[in-house]
């Protein structure tokens, strides 16, 4: 496919999302109200992927020194900016509140370098739970467009320094944190923010403490919020999209391996989420499985996670496997105990292909009540479908 060929493609896929900053439930064309974080963050990623193969395509341009380069990478960034912006907005805390049973209005800005979003929620009441599962939806959905790109980049075996672009999603929360006013040294804005850490801080704190919790209680939360956020850094993907920028910019170092160790027959990567939810923190601890020396081979991801606050934890565990290839393309099973119970999730992702470059989706599963990143937080069963197509 051609340079310009790319840039239509590129052009109306942008285009599909663009609407939905302004009013997604009238305009977006990827937009419909049965989708959830998940649903929508495979929309966004099949955006994200087309943008990076474009400026992929535009590379050549590009390397003839390191101010180009580094040049590049700007634009990179602020594509993948902003589509995270937009789905943190539409299908994180919108999500929420069409689960909810209300809507949302969107407005994204650019503030300088990087993009903002405000999100305007209505019909529905807010509860102590439902407030907090909101607040946590925004950064939540983006550990889940970071988590289906890491599975998409670790089936093949070289990835770009624009397609390591697509696992920034992941720092969502680390860098949400770092530009919320720290209690530490300005307690007053802490308390007055509307950016959602702070918002989720001391919701924990009067689901926990009580309306009356100690200015010690508040500032014992965040720390704990900080500590978490470093996680975030210990992703081999993360590390490797770091180093990237560095090498592509100064030692013209195009395409890089996901990281990872061998064993016998194996290739496995580790990766790392954070997120919070009504309960309090959730860190996971991924492991990308796959045949060595195959291309596009299946994958296998387990994983695990763990979260406390304030005396009441919680912990999980859950595998998936992801891109059999046949008419059962992927399978997946989730198991938590949270303060409220235990839980599962099963699921299953079918794909009938019509030819090489168009297939039907079709993904059903069931979940029982609970927080799972991702998904609704009600119990039920649910099915989603779609086309896919490879260009």
């Amino acid at each position: 496919m051609g340079m310009k060929t790319k840039l239509i493609f590129c052009l109306m896929t942008f285009a599909m999302v663009f609407p939905s900053i302004v009013k997604a439930e009238e305009y977006s064309l990827i937009y419909s109200p049965l989708m959830h974080q998940q649903e929508g963050s495979l929309n966004i990623l099949s955006v994200n992927k087309t943008l990076m193969g474009w400026t992929r395509s535009i590379d050549p341009l590009f390397r003839k020194n390191s101010f180009l380069r580094f040049s590049k990478l700007l634009l990179d960034f602020e594509l993948i900016d902003f589509t995270s912006v937009v789905n943190h907005e539409v299908f994180g805390h919108g999500s929420v509140a069409r689960e909810m049973g209300g809507y949302s209005e969107y407005s994204i800005r650019l503030n300088g370098f990087v993009w903002g979003g405000t999100i305007w929620s209505y019909g529905f009441t807010h509860t102590e739970d439902s407030s907090l599962f909101s607040l946590a939806s925004g950064s939540g959905v983006n550990q889940v467009l970071g988590y289906e790109a890491q599975k998409y980049l670790f089936t093949k075996d070289r990835v770009s320094v624009d397609e390591l672009f697509l696992l920034a999603p992941k720092l969502d929360f680390s860098m949400y944190l770092y530009v919320t006013a720290n209690p530490h040294s300005d307690y007053a804005s802490f308390i007055s923010s509307n950016r959602d850490p702070a918002r989720i801080v001391r919701g924990l704190c009067e689901k926990y403490y009580g309306t009356a919790y100690s200015s010690d209680q508040l500032l014992a939360a965040y720390d704990q919020m900080k500590f978490y956020s470093y996680y975030s850094f210990l992703d081999p993907g993360i590390l490797a999209g770091l180093y990237s920028i560095y090498a592509y910019t100064f030692l013209d170092q195009y395409e890089y391996e996901i990281p990872g160790f061998l064993f016998r027959d194996l290739k496995i990567s580790p990766g790392t989420r954070i997120t919070y939810n009504p309960y309090g923190p959730d860190a996971y601890l991924d492991f990308y499985i796959k045949p060595a020396n195959v291309s596009n081979p299946p994958l296998l991801v387990f994983y695990l996670r763990s979260g406390e606050f304030a005396g009441n934890g919680s912990w999980g565990t859950g595998f998936e496997f992801y891109n059999l290839k046949k008419i059962l393309d992927g399978f997946r099973f989730d198991f938590w105990h949270q303060p409220d119970g235990n839980g599962f999730n099963l699921e299953m992702s079918n794909k009938i292909k019509v030819n090489d470059k168009i297939s039907f989706l079709f993904n059903p599963y069931y979940k029982t009540r609970g927080y799972l990143i991702g998904k609704p937080f009600g119990e039920g069963m649910r099915l989603f479908g779609g086309i896919g197509i490879i260009l």
